[in-house]
């Protein structure tokens, strides 16, 4: 019987090395997945941080511009009540072809600044970039 006590306590110890393996083996691998989605993680935030700051900016400029075009407004509707000839020129029809002539220019401003961005304008469908529809 001392035999088989030993060789069962034999076994018994070798199970219990093979399963301190499999269970460092295992710490590793979570650790190393662990590892990996920390640095997914950190490049997430990274873009985040970036594309907030991009954002920021825009809102800068988008709040300089319509500030720029309020006092314009401000300076046309003052030019307007102060100066008789202006008022009477702001008074006409428009001449053909104007008014088209603004919305086609709006409409490609659009385009263009949605190009700019990698959007579609609307009404727009953009399969790839400029070069691979080239």
């Amino acid at each position: 019987m001392t035999i088989i006590a030993v060789v069962f306590a034999g076994l018994t110890w070798r199970l219990a090395d093979l399963r301190a393996e499999a269970l460092i083996l295992e710490r590793d691998q979570a650790l190393e997945a662990a590892a990996v989605t920390q640095d997914a993680l950190a490049w997430q935030k990274a873009q985040t941080e970036a594309i907030s700051q991009a954002l920021s900016r825009r809102d800068v400029r988008l709040e300089a511009i319509a500030q720029s075009m309020a006092d314009k407004r401000q300076l046309l509707d003052t030019l307007e009540r102060n100066d008789a000839e202006t008022r009477d020129w702001a008074d006409q029809p428009l001449p053909d072809g104007v008014t088209g002539w603004v919305r086609q220019l709006s409409d490609e401003a659009d385009a263009s600044a949605a190009a700019v961005h990698g959007a579609a304008a609307p009404g727009e469908a953009v399969a790839g970039s400029e070069s691979e529809q080239q």
